[in-house]
């Protein structure tokens, strides 16, 4: 769902920010951009509240409660000018905890890209910023212990150059950077890709593709440098009401000692089928790595204070996943619902491969002009081929939302979060209540359920 803001997940997300990293300059260049826009308003919300946990540390037994002082901050801009397009999301909180169980923390996502068009219909310089956390350790729960940021920036130009007719050479070379709080897993990746498209109409369009990159690890103990490289077809079409996207080609890794390839494949489609209900779903198959995990899973599940369930691992795998995705919005009632399906096998070692099953459903009713309820409901399934540590984790999200003001809303919210495991000392029980109040105003967007975020549309 693409673009949840609600707090319905508070249980699941808790990391410090100790670590600097580049979101601060990226977040204020695309904040900048926003506030100097004349197109579609930005959406913002700020609030504060009082957060009480009968088990702040997640313990099978004897757990700790504790009061956290929240302060959140969500931000929504989705705009198109001739000099200037961006997508942000970005919901982030602070967590003060009063009775000092652990020290404050910031959780959240951020996802924001932005492109700006240096040459009319010719040279373009693009922008990508990806914040959130993740698990240190995949078999342990997840709290502040627990948990890290990881921060994803990339930067670079593209020329999209006339060869006559309906063609174009399309040239791109971006740099990206990537910083783990606290996994040796940081990054240096240079990446230059070279295609030619052929437009068959105004809507749709072919092109054949190839791309490299290259990831260098800032320490040894990440595992070794290694080269991405990939041939492809792609097909993309965009009317009105339906978006399709393909790819098919072929992909390698070359790393000290071993050159494996394989099938690379994606397919994205979004139907808008009514004027309140609107599908999506996707398909994957390609080679990656935990950093292209944490976007892609970012990217599906959209802005909240969730974690991203990623490895931290500097190993490289090939990734197979499907999703789907149903959006329904009428005038007092609104569903979303989104289906994932990851597999990922490692090309070295196969004691982490995985499969990882999640669902996220939300459903609001607006009682009255002013009051809105809703509920919300995060499963996630993890399963490893050749461990031990099998998990289930949900939690469980009711909201009281008053409009008091035109600006102003009161928040009342209670959450149940659990797990089970196969190992031993990892299950817990939480319960958390919540009160805030808030100040802001909903984005511009247009009428009717939005679009789920497809995973690999295209950037040309």
């Amino acid at each position: 769902m693409q673009g949840n803001t609600t707090m319905g997940s508070r249980g699941l997300g808790e990391a410090s920010f100790r670590r600097g990293s580049v979101i601060v300059p990226a977040a204020f260049l695309l904040l900048t951009a926003a506030s100097e826009s004349r197109g579609a308003a930005p959406g913002y919300e700020i609030s504060a509240g009082i957060m009480e946990s009968d088990n702040v540390q997640r313990l099978p037994s004897g757990g700790s409660s504790d009061t956290i002082a929240t302060q959140e901050a969500v931000f929504t801009w989705h705009d198109k000018r001739p000099r200037l397009d961006a997508d942000i999301d970005a919901d982030l909180s602070h967590l003060t905890y009063l009775r000092h169980t652990f020290g404050d923390q910031v959780i959240g996502n951020f996802i924001g890209q932005a492109r700006a068009v240096l040459v009319q219909q010719l040279l373009f310089w693009d922008f990508s910023e990806n914040f959130g956390q993740g698990a240190v350790d995949p078999f342990a729960a997840l709290t502040p212990a627990n948990r890290e940021n990881i921060n994803y920036f990339s930067t670079g130009p593209r020329l999209l150059l006339p060869l006559g007719g309906d063609n174009l050479l399309n040239v791109a070379g971006s740099y990206g950077k990537v910083n783990y709080q606290t996994s040796p897993l940081d990054s240096n990746r240079m990446t230059g890709s070279l295609g030619v498209i052929h437009n068959l109409s105004i809507a749709t369009a072919v092109s054949v593709n190839v791309r490299d990159e290259r990831v260098e690890y800032a320490s040894q103990l990440a595992g070794s440098n290694y080269d991405s490289q990939s041939a492809y077809v792609r097909f993309d079409t965009r009317g009105n009401r339906t978006v399709i996207g393909a790819d098919v080609g072929y992909g390698r890794l070359r790393e000290p000692g071993s050159s494996p390839s394989n099938l690379l494949a994606h397919l994205e489609l979004s139907r808008k089928i009514s004027g309140s209900s609107t599908l999506a779903a996707s398909f994957g198959h390609e080679y990656s790595d935990a950093a292209g995990a944490f976007r892609l899973t970012q990217t599906i599940g959209g802005a909240n204070l969730n974690s991203q369930p990623v490895l931290q691992t500097g190993t490289p795998f090939t990734n197979t996943y499907g999703t789907f995705a149903w959006n329904f919005a009428r005038s007092r009632t609104a569903f979303g619902m989104t289906l994932s399906r990851f597999k990922e096998t490692y090309v070295q070692g196969s004691n982490l491969d995985n499969n990882r099953t999640q669902i996220d459903a939300q459903v609001s009713r607006q009682l009255t002009p002013t009051v809105q309820v809703g509920l919300i409901e995060l499963y996630r399934r993890q399963q490893f081929q050749n461990n031990v540590g099998d998990f289930s984790e949900s939690t469980s999200d009711a909201r009281l939302t008053w409009r008091a003001g035109r600006n102003v809303s009161l928040f009342f919210d209670y959450s149940f979060a659990k797990r089970q495991s196969d190992l031993s000392n990892t299950d817990y029980k939480e319960n958390r209540v919540w009160l805030s109040i808030g100040y802001g105003r909903a984005a511009q967007v247009p009428p009717g359920p939005p679009v789920p975020p497809l995973p690999n549309e295209p950037v040309y």
